[in-house]
């Protein structure tokens, strides 16, 4: 037989190359910042709307609220006069209030239709002398008390805008739609 033949052993491989690293230096690298923190505000509702404090609407003026109103000035300013008033428009603005139109047309103190205006007005400005004409001291002369009204003012020019404005103004007082001043 034939002596066999072995196949001739593989030289060794070489052994591989170790690599050696070299040492680095080490480098140190700053870590990222931190990522800022997002802040998600609350879901809150808006607050309430506040309205401000609405005054009730005004009243339509209707002619018969307009007339109501002439009625109470004209009476309360006559009769302010009669008591002594330094200023029948004044007592007027305090008081008005107080008095109404009946139904017969007759102007009255709201809380008692039985009183007099004029009994209503005496006492009133009983309360508050300040609002009546000075007396004269006793003894004294009664002139010296006596007011004298200045003279009448000159008559409004209709030719001009603004006569024809003073007169819309004073017709607009004497209605009482507007104050005087």
């Amino acid at each position: 037989m034939d002596p066999v033949t072995t196949p001739p052993a593989p030289a060794p491989a070489p052994a591989p190359a170790v690599v050696v690293p070299t040492p680095t230096p080490a480098v140190v690298v700053p870590a990222p910042p931190p990522a800022p923190a997002v802040v998600v505000p609350p879901v809150v509702a808006p607050p309430p709307v506040v309205e401000p404090h609405k005054a009730p609407p005004a009243p339509a003026h209707d002619g018969h609220d307009v007339m109501r109103r002439a009625l109470v000035r004209s009476e309360v300013v006559r009769v302010a006069e009669k008591v002594g008033a330094i200023d029948a428009d004044t007592v007027l603005a305090l008081v008005a209030d107080q008095f109404t139109v009946a139904d017969d047309g007759r102007v009255v103190v709201s809380r008692d239709p039985r009183q007099t205006i004029e009994d209503h007005l005496r006492s009133y400005l009983a309360s508050k002398p300040f609002l009546l004409k000075p007396l004269a001291p006793a003894g004294g002369s009664p002139a010296s008390a006596v007011v004298v009204p200045p003279s009448a003012p000159a008559p409004i020019d209709l030719s001009t805008s603004a006569g024809l404005t003073d007169l819309a103004r004073k017709t607009a007082v004497a209605l009482g739609l507007r104050r005087a001043g």
